[in-house]
């Protein structure tokens, strides 16, 4: 799984990526997916679109476009990394996007994020 993940981001990104080790599990219960996160290392700073993306760049924490995110589980992943990096955690996440069946399928505020477990990691 984890060689997927890097071919993916080589494929979206054109980004040389080494997998560190799993970082999220997210079920999604709405269209039947799971998504499987992982935390990697870049070997190469140079990124661009690639054949599955129309763009690509990098932000600082405070400046990512939120609402321009393409899917709720992108943002609520995100959002717990940088949970994680703010409180100098180590941690691997599982849980379930629950859509509400109210509100816009592509918003994270139309999902019950309530039954997310994370399991601290010694560094």
């Amino acid at each position: 799984m984890a060689a997927g993940a890097a071919r993916e981001t080589m494929e979206e990104a054109c980004a040389d990526v080494e997998i560190v080790r799993p970082f999220a599990r997210i079920d999604l219960t709405r269209i039947g997916q799971v998504h499987q996160m992982f935390l990697a290392r870049l070997n190469d700073p140079g990124i661009a679109a690639g054949t599955e993306s129309l763009e690509v760049k990098w932000f600082p924490w405070d400046q990512v476009p939120w609402s321009e995110l393409a899917f709720p589980v992108v943002e609520w992943v995100m959002r717990l990394r940088m949970e994680d990096l703010d409180t100098d955690q180590h941690r691997i996440h599982h849980g379930c996007l629950h859509w509400l069946e109210v509100g816009s399928p592509m918003s994270l505020e139309s999902y019950d994020l309530s039954d997310l477990q994370s399991l601290s990691l010694i560094p």
